[in-house]
């Protein structure tokens, strides 16, 4: 015989139900081992290099309005153009 893997029946703590990209959770199971899930939040986009429209290395993916509350540190990169240029931009130009 087989043996299928479902999912565990958790209760939904919020009012929709549909799968939007708003509403998305992940189950965790609680010291006392009941399953109860945990309501992730918005992942925002990469921050992207302007000229070759590649990932920025060493830069933090912030959430929503993040970038605005990360300290300078956490926005660039030690270099010419950091932040804004992948170091590949920056060694042609």
């Amino acid at each position: 015989f087989f043996i299928i893997n479902m999912s565990p029946r958790v209760f939904l703590r919020r009012h929709g139900s549909f799968s939007t990209r708003n509403n998305k959770f992940r189950i965790s199971k609680t010291p006392g081992k009941n399953n109860k899930n945990i309501i992730l939040k918005k992942t925002s986009s990469y921050i992207v290099c302007g000229d070759k429209k590649t990932k920025l290395n060493g830069i933090k993916r912030p959430n929503f309005m993040g970038l605005m509350n990360l300290s300078k540190k956490h926005k660039k990169v030690s270099r010419v153009y950091g932040g804004v240029l992948s170091g590949n931009a920056v060694r042609e130009r």
